[in-house]
């Protein structure tokens, strides 16, 4: 898995991100901060090896910070998800965002997630993420409106 990038003993979300066209495009659109990103990353690999937090909260790519500063950056980055999440709930509840958008939402998901460590040609990964791109900004575009 990508979070799984580890040098000396640290995950580093820097070489994720530089070493993922996708990634590296996603973490640019998204909510989350690095900080974030990085905090989330960190508890994932690290709660599947039993590291106590001690050791997550020296994990983090700008160095040791303090076991509350990791935490905070944790809760504020499962907090954007799920907000992120919410709101498309929302979106699709109040007929702003269309069943059928959520729908290619879903596939494309599917799609990136199965190019996690994949070699993948620029040509592809470059038309994955335009349509990523056009999805995003199709989804609040109401019925006749969607060349505007």
């Amino acid at each position: 898995m990508l979070y799984e990038i580890v040098l000396h003993g640290q995950v580093v979300i820097e070489a994720i991100i530089d070493k993922d066209p996708v990634a590296k495009f996603l973490s640019e659109k998204s909510l989350l901060t690095q900080a974030q990103l990085d905090s989330i990353l960190i508890h994932r690999f690290a709660t599947t090896r039993g590291l106590k937090m001690k050791e997550m909260a020296s994990m983090r790519d700008v160095g040791r910070v303090s076991k509350g500063s990791f935490l905070r950056t944790l809760r504020q980055g499962e907090k954007n998800i799920a907000a992120c999440i919410h709101t498309i709930i929302l979106g699709i509840y109040l007929d702003v965002i269309q069943p059928e958008t959520a729908s290619a939402l879903v596939n494309i998901s599917e799609m990136v997630s199965r190019l996690k460590g994949v070699s993948v040609a620029d040509e592809e990964v470059s038309m994955i993420l335009k349509s990523l791109q056009e999805l995003a900004k199709s989804m609040t575009k109401p019925v006749g409106r969607e060349n505007l």
